[in-house]
This record gives structure tokens, sequence and C-alpha cells, in this order.
């Protein structure tokens, strides 16, 4: 009798045809699941941060007079009309200031004129010690004469006294011309102090919301010219920056929907900030300062939001230059196949 030789799948069980029939099932819901991800498309979003800037030139406010501080009146973030009060200087430093130069313009207009008549009491000497050594006949030839000439003819018979006479005039020149310029000097600054004061008041120079605020603590000196404030026109609409990274930059196209949720505003009570891309940078920039160190580029791109405060029921919420959030940029729509294979090819990347 001859004896059939055996396999090792003879020793396991016959497959049933439950399970037979589940991986036919499992097959065919895995094919149509590919299918179905190679077909339906969605809209995938980038989300990145953002913050809310003013969309132009920001108005710098210069302080019009000088003092001590004596009352801030306005905060930042606060609307404000052209020629309203950000702040009160108190001007008894100016007054003083005011008072000790008109001493010191009397003081050097006394010094002037006392110089003034040495110059001419040393010229009619210079004149009549001349005339004393000539004769009769060239004294009417000297009325006519300069001092300075007088002297070059007092040179010829004597040198001595006309050398006298040159240094002495040339120190007293010299003298009057040092107290003119002292003169001058503090008049000019007598006319500026004097035109400071009067404006107590340091007031808005156009209609806008002040952004920030450098004034000193009251009490404290603010000079004159001196940048207290930084303003945005009312006619400046407020925009979004965002920063999006290289690997994404490419998906960002300009007039693409944004939804924005502010941190500030949550978005389950006050809902979201639609607006669209207006901008994208050309070059990327490398951060300068982050929590770890990367060498990836990000890319500017400005956002123009709808409008520029939030509704929760009869209220506006206004959005101020400064404010932070985030960003959700539709991008073009892709299917879910596609979306998958790109998110692997980018995880296998890195």
């Amino acid at each position: 009798m001859e004896l059939q030789p055996f396999d090792s799948d003879d020793f396991l069980p016959p497959i049933s045809p439950w399970t037979h029939w589940g991986g036919i099932i499992l097959l065919g819901t895995f094919g149509v699941l590919v299918v179905l991800a190679g077909i339906i498309r969605y809209t995938p979003t980038v989300r990145v941060p953002v913050i809310a800037q003013p969309g132009g030139d920001i108005e710098l406010v210069r302080s019009a007079t000088s003092g001590i501080v004596e009352r801030i009146v306005a905060q930042e973030n606060q609307p404000i009309e052209q020629g309203e009060v950000i702040a009160y200087v108190d001007q008894s430093l100016l007054l003083k200031q005011k008072l000790n130069l008109q001493d010191r313009v009397s003081q050097f207009q006394r010094e002037l004129n006392q110089v003034e008549q040495y110059v001419s009491n040393l010229d009619e000497q210079i004149l009549t010690t001349l005339k004393s050594k000539v004769s009769r006949a060239s004294r009417q030839k000297l009325d006519d004469l300069s001092v300075e000439s007088a002297v070059i003819e007092l040179t010829k018979s004597s040198p001595e006294v006309a050398q006298g006479f040159a240094q002495e005039r040339r120190t007293l020149l010299k003298q009057r011309w040092e107290i003119e310029k002292q003169f001058v000097q503090s008049q000019r600054q007598l006319e500026q102090v004097t035109s400071l004061i009067g404006h107590q008041a340091i007031r808005a120079p156009i209609a806008g919301t002040i952004i920030q605020l450098d004034l000193p603590n009251p009490g404290q000196i603010v000079e004159s010219d001196a940048i207290i404030a930084q303003m945005v026109p009312t006619r400046v609409p407020l925009v979004f920056t965002a920063w999006v990274a290289e690997q994404d930059i490419s998906r960002i196209e300009i007039n693409q929907q944004v939804n924005l949720q502010i941190a500030v505003y949550p978005f389950r009570e006050y809902g979201i900030l639609k607006g669209r891309v207006k901008r994208i940078s050309l070059n990327g920039t490398t951060p300068q300062a982050s929590a770890r160190q990367t060498s990836k580029a990000y890319y500017e791109v400005l956002i123009q939001p709808e409008r520029a405060d939030l509704v929760k029921g009869d209220h506006r919420y206004s959005i101020y230059s400064g404010m932070k959030g985030t960003a959700d940029i539709l991008v073009t729509q892709e299917t879910v196949l596609s979306w998958i294979l790109k998110k692997a090819q980018w995880v296998s990347n890195y």
C-alpha cells in the first residue's frame, strides 16, 4: 500500500465562507475608498499667525512745547479727532527760562552799548592825535579820512602810538563781535521760548487712532519737538500681516479667501472676520530670533479684511493695530488622495 505525501497546508483548517467574503468586502471597501479619495475634492487651508497693522504711513505726533507733563488724557488704541487734547503740560519752566533769557538779552545789550561807546571814543582819540601831528593845511584833508586810514597815516610819524591804538581797537572790535554773537543767539532763544508759551495742551494733528504713546510719566519733562505718540490716520485701512513657511507659499495666491480669528475675541462668541490675500512678498526672510534655531524662510503675506470690527449682538468690537490672531487661508481645491500623497512626500523629506 502506497502512502500519499502530506503538505504543510493540509494541517491548516479550511477557510470559512465568512472569512472569505469578509476579505472580499474589505478589499472592495478599500478600493472604493481609494476611488472616492481620487474623486472627492475639498478646500484645504493654510493656518498661519497674523498681526493687525496699519495699511499705510503712520503719523508721528511731536510735542509743540516743552515742560513738565501734568496730565495724560488720551490712551493707546483710542480714536481721536483732529485738535483733541492728548496731554497737558505745565509751562512754569518755560516762563522761568523766558525771564532768564530776557535778563541775558538786556545784559548783552548794555555791554554792547558800552563797547560801542569805547570804540567811538577811541576812534575820536585816534583822529585827534593824528590832527595834532600834522600841519593846519593837512587837517582839512583828515575830515573825510576813515579810522583805519588814520592809523596808517599816524604810523608814519608815531609808529609806536599807532601800534598801540591799532591793538586796542582790534581788542574792542573782537569783544564787540563776541557780544553781538551772544546777543543774537539769546534773542533767537527768547523768540523760540516765547513761541512755545501758550501751548499748554498737546493736541492731535490729524484724526485717527493712537497706536502708541511715548509720553513721559506725569511729573517728568517733555522736550519740544519730541515724538510723543504714533497715530494711524482715519483714512488708512487696517490690514493683517502673516508669515507663511516656504513649503506652503506655493499654495498661496492673490485674492484667496481668508478666515481670521482674533485672539482677544474668541471666535465661538464673536465669530470670524473674512478677508482676502492682497500681496505676497517675493523674497523669503529668515527670522532673526525665535524659540528654536531654524534656517527656514518665511514669506510675508498681506491680508485685507472686509471690515475692521466684529459684531456680537447689537455691539461692534473694533480691531486695533497690534492685535494678534490666526488666519486660515483657503487654498486651491484638491482631491483627498492628492493631499494624502503630498503629506506623505513632505514627511519623507523631513
